[in-house]
């Protein structure tokens, strides 16, 4: 976004808001991919069956959705309170952890993985 001229503050607001979009689906092929598991392994429906569908823990969705439009609006101020500079670091931080442990992972994974 700031390649077309928007300032980093909309760019990362609209990050937020994608990432919402996107991990709905997430959690929707979660429980999709892990439903199949436990008819083949009885050891994993036993421990799924009353807390998880598939591979989401209803018990940490309830733990963590709540909390979760507290910690938006704190990060919202956190970052409208920041100086451009100072959130295009953080920002840009953030994003090289986040590639450096992917890249990481993918490095030094076992080929068998795969």
């Amino acid at each position: 976004m700031t390649y077309l001229g928007r300032p980093i503050h909309q760019g990362v607001a609209t990050s937020s808001a994608l990432a919402v979009l996107v991990s709905i689906p997430g959690a929707l092929g979660y429980v999709y991919a892990g439903w199949p598991v436990a008819v083949h392994y009885p050891d994993v429906l036993a421990l799924q069956s009353p807390f998880a569908i598939g591979y989401v823990s209803l018990i940490g969705a309830v733990l963590v959705t709540p909390d979760q439009p507290a910690h938006c609006t704190a990060r919202g101020e956190a970052a409208h309170a920041m100086s451009k500079k100072a959130l295009e670091r953080a920002y840009g931080s953030y994003l090289f952890i986040v590639g450096a442990r992917f890249c990481d992972q993918f490095v030094v994974a076992d080929p068998a993985q795969f």
